[in-house]
């Protein structure tokens, strides 16, 4: 018996994305369905799914149709004007996480809840001295309201955990 978790999700413990091919045609509304909970459950795990290819008869990919405009911002680990967990430091997952967990209320109560088509989770990755994490915003590149959401959230976030911003550069003409 094949699960998701065995046959899917376990060999890719250390990707950061992967293609899913499928070489069983099914019904194009049960594939839709499947392509939409590999992509919920590559996110919660970190793991970009860039396409669902499927063989048969013929070749359909979903990224060609336009299903997969998704993409992220990194958007850090804490306010940029304050001190954070450093990789290699005793608890540092533990510290790490609990700072991201704080910076992600922080960003939803600057800009409020995601929209559709955004996501602020905690995002894993790989360095030459272990593995670190961050808030990224996920979001739908087709959907102006993510996309939006996801642009302030890198370009206006909170540089203290107080809220204080940045305000905006202003350039005199003289």
């Amino acid at each position: 018996m094949c699960t998701a978790r065995r046959c899917i999700w376990r060999p890719l413990q250390s990707c950061s994305s992967t293609i899913i091919r499928q070489e069983i045609p099914r019904r194009a509304k049960e594939d839709v369905e499947i392509t939409r909970r590999l992509k919920e459950c590559g996110e919660m795990l970190a793991i970009r799914v860039l396409d669902h290819v499927i063989l048969g008869a013929g070749y359909y990919s979903f990224s060609d149709r336009g299903a997969f405009m998704r993409d992220y911002i990194n958007i850090g680990t804490v306010p940029c004007d304050e001190d954070c967990a450093q990789v290699g430091q005793e608890g540092y997952r533990e510290q790490a996480v609990k700072e991201c967990r704080r910076f992600i209320e922080l960003l939803r109560k600057t800009f409020g809840d995601e929209p559709e088509g955004a996501r602020l989770p905690i995002k894993w990755f790989d360095h030459d001295f272990g593995s670190y994490c961050e808030v990224v915003c996920w979001y739908d590149t087709e959907d102006e309201k993510a996309r939006d959401y996801a642009f302030r959230c890198e370009n206006e976030m909170p540089l203290t955990w107080d809220g204080g911003r940045r305000e905006q550069l202003k350039f005199s003409s003289g």
